[in-house]
């Protein structure tokens, strides 16, 4: 058992003595009553008075139950549909066109059931997804290191990212000469970003949130990226992710509601941040070799 300290014990001592309280309370009752009616009655007074604060809690408590099952049932219904389906692969894939990319998330999210992007609520957002798919990175029985240089262990990622701002202009995002991704330098100072795109990119990678608002009650979200050739609107793949807070939004224990939510496929580690990466790269392969 873990032990807590003297907190912990005195919490225990206060327990014991509510109990003998009781106890003493309701023999009390029973002996004071002069038939069995009124200690019936100075019975059920006692228990009113002991466990009537109680209630409250063990209503919340019954009602979160029937919840957070409901919530289950609907989860586990979703996730028979969940998961990726690759119909082609392309290799040596320059650059790809984000559509409806993920903003950065702010923190008011991560408590909002409706926010859009909860499907994938740990994935990077913003401009740290799109270095995401720039960098160079290794993954190895350590984790995974990632470098704004080339390295030749590492995999790479695209020469190019473009992607609509909200305004629907797209710009055309590449890796800076400005060291590894370890230094205090901001992520939007670590890339090029230019409106000159004299090549578009041929394949684009769209995000479409799966907004129920039944759902979206119970904290259940989903997410689908579907990767397309441009030029012949062929569908090359798609993977789905749904999400669930288990918690149903508490926010008890300073808890983070989104942050603590489980996805299927299972998201893990690292793999939470990346799950754009990981299934766009098996589909569209990045050209190898250091980037000029």
């Amino acid at each position: 058992m873990l032990e807590l300290g003297i907190g912990a014990e005195l919490v225990r001592g206060a327990g014991w003595v509510i109990r003998l309280l009781f106890l003493a309370a309701l023999g009390y009752a029973l002996w004071r009553g002069k038939n069995w009616k009124q200690r019936m009655a100075y019975a059920l007074l006692v228990i009113g008075v002991f466990l009537g604060p109680l209630l409250p809690s063990a209503y919340q408590a019954w009602q979160y139950k029937q919840r957070y099952a409901k919530a289950k049932a609907i989860f586990d219904e979703r996730c028979k549909n969940a998961g990726e389906i690759i119909y082609r692969t392309v290799d040596d894939v320059e650059g790809v066109l984000l559509i409806n990319p993920p903003p950065m998330p702010r923190v008011l999210q991560w408590g909002d059931p409706n926010w859009p992007d909860a499907g994938l609520p740990r994935q990077n957002g913003g401009n740290d997804l799109i270095v995401n798919l720039l960098e160079y990175f290794k993954r190895d029985d350590h984790g995974y290191s990632f470098s704004d240089e080339f390295k030749p262990d590492h995999n790479p990622g695209y020469r190019f990212i473009d992607a609509m701002d909200q305004n629907g202009k797209t710009w055309r995002y590449s890796l800076g000469k400005v060291g590894n991704r370890e230094t205090s330098v901001p992520v939007s100072d670590r890339m090029k970003k230019t409106d000159h795109i004299d090549k578009p990119a041929l394949y684009a990678v769209t995000y479409k949130n799966l907004i129920n608002p039944a759902d979206r009650e119970l904290w259940v979200a989903g997410t689908t990226l579907i990767v397309t050739e441009i030029q012949s609107g062929e569908i090359l793949a798609q993977s789905t992710w749904y999400s669930m807070e288990p918690g149903l939004g508490s926010r008890s224990g300073h808890r983070t509601p989104w942050l603590f939510a489980v996805s299927c496929p299972e998201l893990v580690s690292l793999n939470a941040a990346m799950p754009t990466r990981f299934f766009i790269e098996k589909v569209l392969r990045p050209q190898k070799g250091e980037f000029k």
